[in-house]
Order: C-alpha cells, then sequence, then structure tokens
C-alpha cells in the first residue's frame, strides 16, 4: 500500500505515484521485484493538470469571483440544517432501515429511500410518514433483484437498476408505483451492468463498465438514454486502459454526477484519485488528481497476468459523487483501517469521510469537511445525507437560501436557453 504523501509533494503524482506504491509494497514483502504498479502511465493525466487540494481554499478558479462562488457553496454544506430525519434504533416500523443506497426528495418534500437490505423503494411524507412502499426480492414487475440505484424524471417516474436484469421505469398511480416497462426497449447485445446513472431532464446517464470492454478502443463506460424513445443515444467516456478485459470492467468501476448549463458528466473512479469531467459527446474536459488519497495497493504480478488488489488494511475509496448548482460537484472519499484481530473485511473502520467541492469546468477542487456523512442526492434547495452511527438514517438538510436563489437562478437561465433551442429548431 502507498503511503500517505507529504504536502507539497502532490502535484508530482501523476509521475510517483506508481513508484511510490511499488516502493511501499516491496519494503512490506508483498509484491514481486518485476510487479506493474497501478493507476499505469497510460491512464494518468499529464503532469500540472487540475487538483482537489486537501486545504479548504480554492486554486486554479478562473476569477475571483468563481473562487468566492465555490467559499460561498462550500459554507451553505456546512451550515445546512436538517429539516427532516428518517430513521429508528429499533422497532418494527419502516424507519427501522437497514442499508440505504440511494435517496431523493420530491418537489412536494417528499423523502425517496432506497432500502438495500430489502430491495424495496419507500416514500416517506416530510413529516417522516410513510406514504407508501415499492418492491421486495423477486422477479416480479416490481420487483428487483441486488437494487443498485434509482433516479426520479420531472415527470414523477422512477428509473431503477438493479443486479438482476435490465433497469426499470416505474410509473406513479393510486396505489404507489407500478412497472411501465424497461428502460431500454431492444438491446441487441449485452446489456448495461449498471454501476450508478444520473439524469438531466429525462436525459438519463448511466454508468455500466461492462460494455465495449472486450474491445478496449471501444471501451466507452457512460450511456446516454432518451427516456422517452427508450433507446442509447450516444456513448462516451473512455474506461480504464488495459490489454485485459478483466482490469478494464474492474479498475472503471466508479461514479457519476449529472452537471447541467451545459451537460457536463463528472466520473470518479473507486480505486484511484482519479476525477473526470466530461461533455457528451465525448469531449474529455479535464483529469484531476485527489491530493492526500491514501491508495490501495493494486498491481500486476507480471505483465501476462490482471491486477490484483489486496485487502484487509488501510485504504482510500472514491464512493460519491453528485452535482451542486451553480457548476460545482461535490466528491466524496472513505477511508477505512484495518480491521481488528480475528475480525473480518465488514469490520473496517471508517477513519476518516472526507468531502470535496469540484469546479465542474475546471476540476479544481479543495475540501469541504472530514465530518459530514455520506451524501446520497444534492438538489436545489436542499440535499440528503445517510449517517450510519449509532443507527442509519436519512436526513434532509436544507441548503441556504443564498444558494437557493443562485440555483434558482441559474435554472432559469437553463430553461430559457432550452426554450430558445426548441423555438431555433422549429
Amino acid at each position: 500500500m502507498s503511503t500517505r504523501h507529504p504536502r507539497g509533494y502532490i502535484p508530482l503524482l501523476s509521475i510517483v505515484l506508481p513508484a511510490v506504491a511499488f516502493s511501499a509494497a516491496c519494503r512490506q514483502g508483498i509484491v514481486p521485484a518485476n510487479a506493474i504498479m497501478h493507476p499505469t502511465e497510460e491512464n494518468l493525466p499529464a503532469p500540472g493538470g487540475p487538483l482537489i487540494r486537501a486545504d479548504t481554499v480554492l486554486e486554479g478558479a478562473s476569477d475571483p469571483q468563481r473562487a468566492a462562488e465555490w467559499a460561498a457553496a462550500r459554507r451553505a454544506l456546512l451550515d445546512a440544517e436538517v429539516v427532516t430525519s428518517i430513521g429508528a434504533a429499533d422497532g418494527d416500523g419502516p424507519d427501522v432501515l437497514g442499508i440505504v443506497g440511494d435517496a431523493a426528495v420530491d418537489e412536494e418534500g417528499n423523502v425517496y429511500v432506497q432500502e438495500n437490505t430489502t430491495d424495496e423503494l419507500l416514500v416517506f411524507g416530510p413529516s417522516g410518514d410513510l406514504l407508501h412502499r415499492t418492491g421486495g426480492t423477486g422477479d416480479g414487475p416490481e420487483e428487483f433483484r441486488g437494487i443498485r440505484r434509482f433516479d426520479r424524471l420531472p415527470d414523477g417516474r422512477l428509473v431503477v437498476a438493479h443486479e438482476g436484469g435490465a433497469a426499470k421505469v416505474l410509473e406513479p398511480g393510486t396505489q404507489g408505483y407500478r412497472y411501465a416497462g424497461p428502460l431500454l426497449g431492444d438491446w441487441s447485445t449485452e446489456p448495461p451492468v449498471v454501476h450508478d446513472m444520473c439524469a438531466v431532464g429525462d436525459r438519463i446517464f448511466l454508468h455500466a463498465t461492462n460494455l465495449g470492454s472486450r474491445d478496449s478502443d471501444t471501451h466507452h463506460v457512460i450511456r446516454e438514454v432518451s427516456a422517452g424513445e427508450r433507446r442509447v443515444t450516444a456513448t462516451f467516456a473512455d474506461g480504464y486502459r488495459s490489454e485485459f478485459e478483466r482490469d478494464r470492467q474492474r479498475r472503471s468501476y466508479g461514479n457519476i454526477a449529472c452537471g447541467d448549463g451545459p451537460v457536463t458528466l463528472v466520473w470518479s473512479l473507486y480505486y484511484f484519485p482519479i476525477v473526470k469531467g466530461y461533455r457528451p459527446d465525448n469531449t474529455l474536459l479535464w483529469t484531476a488528481l485527489v491530493e492526500d488519497f491514501d491508495q490501495g495497493l493494486i498491481y500486476q504480478n507480471n505483465a501476462r497476468s490482471s491486477s490484483v488488489h489486496p485487502i484487509g488494511s488501510s485504504q482510500e475509496y472514491l464512493i460519491g459523487v453528485q452535482a451542486l448548482r451553480p457548476g460545482f460537484v461535490v466528491l466524496q472519499a472513505v477511508h477505512q483501517g484495518n480491521p481488528p484481530p480475528g475480525q473480518g473485511l465488514a469490520s473496517m473502520p471508517v477513519l476518516r469521510m472526507r468531502t470535496y467541492l469540484i469546479d465542474q469546468e475546471t476540476g479544481n477542487g479543495g475540501v469541504v469537511s472530514d465530518d459530514l456523512p455520506w451524501i446520497a442526492w444534492i438538489g436545489d434547495s436542499s440535499f440528503i445525507t445517510v449517517p450510519s452511527d449509532p443507527y442509519p438514517k436519512v436526513e434532509v438538510r436544507a441548503l441556504s437560501p443564498e444558494l437557493r436563489r443562485v440555483a434558482q437562478r441559474d435554472t432559469m437561465k437553463r430553461n430559457l436557453t432550452r426554450t430558445t433551442e426548441e423555438r431555433e429548431t422549429r
């Protein structure tokens, strides 16, 4: 495993990271002398690119006003107050949560909770009372196997991705949600294994690492899907580069966020301190590195084999990314420690949950806090955190009025631009 890097050393990360990981591993006697360390040079950005710094001051902003907006957005996240809390320590009610995999809030303040332990979607009112529940483990129209993510579209429909098959579209009914059909009307080849999704209007973006991975030249990991046409309209974002299909799939795993004005997809790699910004036409805007990241040991024993990732020791992962208007992205990393003696990997303690704020256009960013829980969703006026200690909860936190006004102005500007574009195309 690589050691924690001293300040001032990280800007050279794109040059020295493989060597540092190799040196630390050799001292531990874990890997052979001819091991190939990951990320490999072809997957690292060129030196001098954007940096997501372990500091609370943004550097690399395009102008002082942008730096001030970044500082205001950071402060809005820190000052947000909990307005709705769902979760109980014990009992038999629906608010006794197991593993919360995703969450969202609609325009009426209703809270949607993805309960992974039961493969259900629970909908609570603003006061925390259960309105209805959908799902359960099975193969029925409204059932799931290994629910992964969901997204709520502007017309109220839900798109739900699960491990048991194609992503499903659910539409609201009098007794909750009912199955409206698969997200994709016809997938003649391999169905996407969806790891994450996000939406801008009725444009849905899926992060699926399996598609095209057999051919390193066409390994794009993000699909754009039209909810109305139920088909893939674009593929983009080059996956992790490797001659081995296994590495192209596993090392491309991560999360995506949908920014807009213009539409920007931000993709964070789970295992590596690498974050990328793309346009849906496959234009790579930037590739940023995360400072002070304690990456786990990932290496190839030799050039003839794919990489391995020994776990069980202290290491860090990029676990989530969410868009925050106007023009920012919230990134989170979890740093896990060694499991207690005699206990399994599930008991690895969380040493730190660090939250970063990134400029969507440049990729530069800095630290928000080491204290915020996992953020499952961000809207124009609120966001959702999911604390797990002392028991799982879902907390809706209200953003500051100033940031809400900026986001509302940004939304009005976007809507005006869309209306103008639609008139011009008629």
